[in-house]
């Protein structure tokens, strides 16, 4: 996961290390494309409604909150094959 000079306004960049076969991420590199997963695809909408109101309790553009829809998005797509235990993909041996 990394965050660029924009974060919070922009959503942080992440990937996988090891290989896993779902839906919207590389199968080259492991990079979760943004529109696959809600709230990265929503972020910037969601940075840009929350800088007009007061910020709640639990801020909702956290790298907790996007991890969290990842495995979300994970136990969604559960039934796909996966590569085998501790593969990684090509770019990270």
């Amino acid at each position: 996961m990394e965050c660029g000079a924009k974060y919070p306004k922009e959503p942080p960049v992440i990937h996988f290390v090891s290989h896993i076969n779902l839906p919207g991420v590389n199968q080259h590199d492991g990079h979760v494309d943004p529109n696959a997963v809600a709230i990265l695809r929503d972020w910037e909408r969601i940075a840009n409604e929350l800088a007009k109101n007061p910020r709640p309790k639990e801020d909702p553009l956290s790298l907790e909150s996007a991890l969290i829809a990842i495995r979300r998005y994970m136990d969604e797509h559960k039934k796909l094959p996966q590569p085998p235990e501790g593969s990684k993909f090509a770019i990270y041996k």
